[in-house]
């Protein structure tokens, strides 16, 4: 980043120079994003849904471009939200984002985690009748 800044001088009797800036000069960094899971579980069994969304705070209404880790995330257009549709175990690990606007990018997200589990076994469970009590 390169930021400019215009000085006014002015220069005393006794040869003293005196450097006022000529505008006040105010520099924003874009907001901190986060992952969010929907629901709102860490973990899941595979075969179900989530959605992974990326927020930033402050930044409705403006033209964000976004970016994921991991990269298979990133299959265009990079939108604020992922959906994975029967996870699997190879969809655990960290999500992590961060936004574009213009020419500046946010820092990254703090990495959420998700964990896809089996689906619980059935096998060795038995189903009883009234009758085998009798």
């Amino acid at each position: 980043m390169t930021l400019r800044l215009k000085l006014n001088v002015s220069r005393t009797v006794l040869n003293l120079y005196f450097y006022k800036p000529a505008h006040d000069i105010f520099l924003t960094a874009p907001p901190k994003p986060t992952v969010t899971l929907q629901p709102s579980w860490t973990q899941i069994h595979s075969g179900e849904t989530v959605t992974v969304r990326c927020d930033i705070q402050g930044g409705e209404g403006a033209q964000w471009t976004y970016e994921w880790r991991p990269d298979k995330l990133n299959t265009p257009p990079t939108s604020s939200e992922y959906r994975i549709s029967r996870a699997t175990k190879s969809d655990s690990g960290g999500y992590s984002c961060r936004g574009k606007r213009r020419s500046s990018w946010t820092e990254w997200s703090d990495i959420t985690k998700l964990t896809v589990s089996l689906q619980p076994s059935h096998a060795g469970t038995q189903t009883f009748k009234r009758s085998n009590f009798l």
